[in-house]
Order: structure tokens, then C-alpha cells, then sequence
């Protein structure tokens, strides 16, 4: 099974990962990415054949599936109880509503898919967040501004923090 694939179309699963979760988390992304959205960032176990043994090993895909209603914040914090999650958070964002639309090329199967999503940020007394912006972007460029806190060429914490 060397060659296992992500797709019907052929297109290759990488070892090479998008994301590390060393401590449940992504490592050094923008926004706080749990390993429990290993799914949604087509990061999957993957039987391959190594020195002629079958082993399991975690494997990168290119058809990423984020949902309606997944919540992010910009700290493992904002995940704990609200009250004092909001001391913590500074960004979040919630998916509105979300397609995965796979359209196979040559090379690669491509993820014509988009997500909407609301950006908020906590209120200065830190009891509540507010929304402050709605983005629509490809599935793509949702991964890129989780990691990166970037929609196209704009960071959101130079321009609303």
C-alpha cells in the first residue's frame, strides 16, 4: 500500500503534515486548532508498506471539510469555562456555512469548496465578544488564516486589534 491515495482521482497523501498537535493543540498556528479537527485538515492514519513491514502512519490529504458551526479561538484558553475564557480571548471565530466541492485535475484534486465564517473579538471589559467582520473564502484559504491569522495579505490582529 506505498502508494495509498487520499481521492478516487489519484491524488497522493503526503507524510509531510500541515499541522504537529504536540501539545493537543496546533503548533505554532494563529488561531488554537485542536486535534480533534485532524478530519476537517484531512490529516488521517494511512496504512504504507516501509522495508517491506505494514505500518500506520499520520498522512496529509489536500480536501480540507470544515463545518457549519465550528468555533475557534485564537487560545487553548477560550476553550475552558466561559467566564474565564473571555479574560483570554482576543479573537474568534465561528463557521457560518461551509462546502467541500472536490474537482479533480491532473495533478491534484482541487478544493473548490468555501467557508463563510464571522470574526469576533472580546469587548474591552472582556465579559462578552462582538462581531467584527464576515469573510467568505475557499476551504484553502480558511487553513491559511487559521495558521497564519491572515485573510489574503491582511493580518486581522493589525487591522482590528
Amino acid at each position: 500500500m506505498g502508494n495509498d491515495t487520499g481521492t478516487k482521482t489519484g491524488s497522493k497523501r503526503s507524510e509531510d503534515l500541515i499541522a504537529y498537535f504536540p501539545n493537543g493543540y496546533a503548533e505554532n498556528w494563529f488561531m488554537a486548532v485542536g486535534e480533534q479537527f485532524k478530519t476537517e485538515l484531512d490529516i488521517k492514519k494511512t496504512n504504507r508498506k516501509k522495508k517491506g513491514e505494514k505500518i500506520e502512519v499520520w498522512t496529509q490529504g489536500t480536501t480540507y471539510a470544515f463545518k457549519e458551526g465550528q468555533v475557534f479561538y485564537d487560545t487553548p484558553e477560550g476553550y475552558s469555562l466561559w467566564s474565564d475564557a473571555l479574560k483570554k480571548i482576543i479573537f474568534a471565530c465561528k463557521i457560518l456555512e461551509a462546502e467541500t466541492k472536490i474537482i479533480a485535475t491532473k495533478h491534484r484534486d482541487a478544493n473548490e469548496g468555501f467557508v463563510e465564517f464571522a470574526i469576533y473579538k472580546t469587548n474591552t471589559e472582556k465579559t462578552n465578544i462582538i462581531e467584527i467582520d464576515k469573510q467568505n473564502i475557499t476551504q484553502d484559504d480558511f487553513v491559511t488564516f487559521l495558521r497564519t491569522g491572515k485573510i489574503g495579505n491582511r493580518k486581522i490582529d493589525l487591522i482590528y486589534g
